[in-house]
């Protein structure tokens, strides 16, 4: 009996502890790739429009719902200091994301998708990658929006950003540069072109702890 009832206890604790997992803030260390917990670094970068967060553990029907939630909720809370086009998910601890999981994804990324936002999905692993094709839910996302590391996906959605506003001004009949002198724009190479970050916010409490340097 006091076996069982230690595993029991063990079993609520990890139940306890992973039905509100982290979703830590991450920014850019300035001049490098590298993007680290916002609580960690006293230096870094927002990218305008960008917000990437990691996901601090593996995705099941206890936690989920509170997953989306949260994000929904970075969302509305920054949408006057900083709107959001792209929410980029940093997956390196989900080690697992199960079928009820799959669907409440599946729900969210649509659900962006109608306010204007695309989800970015970085060092995914192996297995999570098998179970969400096994469920669809990788064609829902699209193969585009998976990504090796945050900066390579912080620079598709750069790309994919500055494509739309480009695609809009042909639109409009407004005169904007185009590449190559072609007004037919085909769809966006995800990994082969570096965007410059030239447009970004720096935040540091190094020069007096008393105060925060923008």
């Amino acid at each position: 009996q006091g076996i069982a009832a230690g595993v029991a206890l063990s079993l609520a604790i990890v139940i306890y502890e992973t039905a509100k997992p982290q979703i830590i803030i991450l920014w850019r260390i300035p001049g490098t790739t590298i993007y680290r917990n916002i609580k960690q670094e006293s230096t870094g970068t927002f990218i305008p429009n960008v917000f990437i967060c990691r996901l601090g553990s593996s995705l099941y029907f206890a936690n989920v719902v509170y997953v989306k939630e949260m994000l929904l909720k970075y969302v509305e809370d920054l949408s006057d200091a900083n709107s959001i086009e792209y929410m980029v998910l940093e997956m390196t601890p989900v080690v697992s994301v199960d079928y009820s999981a799959s669907l409440v994804l599946e729900g969210v990324v649509r659900d962006f998708r109608r306010k204007g936002i695309e989800l970015a999905f970085a060092m995914v692993g192996t297995r999570v990658r098998t179970n969400m094709a096994r469920t669809g839910l990788l064609d829902v996302i699209g193969e585009k929006w998976f990504f090796n590391t945050v900066n390579e996906a912080v620079n598709y959605c750069l790309k994919h950003q500055r494509m739309k506003s480009t695609v809009a001004a042909v639109q409009n009949d407004i005169e904007a540069p185009i590449r190559g002198g072609s007004k037919e724009l085909t769809a966006v190479d995800s990994h082969n072109s570096l965007v410059l970050l030239g447009s970004e916010l720096s935040i540091s409490n190094d020069m007096n702890s008393n105060h925060t340097v923008v």
